[in-house]
This record gives structure tokens, C-alpha cells and sequence, in this order.
């Protein structure tokens, strides 16, 4: 048997309190979801995750575009 991945084991409201946490939907629906973190002058994106049903349509680049822009956005 095969372990979890560590962010599907993770408390999610911890996570929100702690960190950016940017969902995208879809006539509410969740399709993806971009943690990032920033600790000590570095910028972690921490996890990205899209629906299955959704893969292959473009939108974890989507989401590592945005990640890309909040970086450089916080001079990273």
C-alpha cells in the first residue's frame, strides 16, 4: 500500500491560517488549489493540485504562472 502524499494529510484550516492559499473554481467548483509560502526572505510553493477530472487542461500552469507573478511581486 502506498503512502499518502504529505499535503493530502494536511490540516487545511491550519494551512489557510498560516499561508496564501489560492483556489481555483469553476461554477463553484473547485479545480485547483496553489499554496505558497514565505519564510525568511524565501518564496515555497508548497503544493499545487488539480482536480483529476481536470488534468490536462492547462490549469496547474495556470496556477504556476500566478505563483511566478506573487514572486516577483515579493522581490523573489
Amino acid at each position: 500500500m502506498e503512502n499518502p502524499a504529505r499535503p493530502t494529510l494536511d490540516d487545511y484550516t491550519k494551512v489557510i491560517q498560516q499561508h496564501r492559499v489560492f483556489v481555483l473554481c469553476e461554477t463553484e467548483k473547485i479545480i485547483g488549489i496553489l499554496v505558497r509560502i514565505i519564510q525568511n526572505q524565501s518564496f515555497l510553493v508548497d503544493n499545487v493540485a488539480e482536480h483529476p477530472d481536470q488534468r490536462g487542461r492547462g490549469y496547474g500552469r495556470k496556477l504556476m504562472a500566478l505563483a511566478k507573478e506573487e514572486a516577483r511581486r515579493f522581490g523573489v
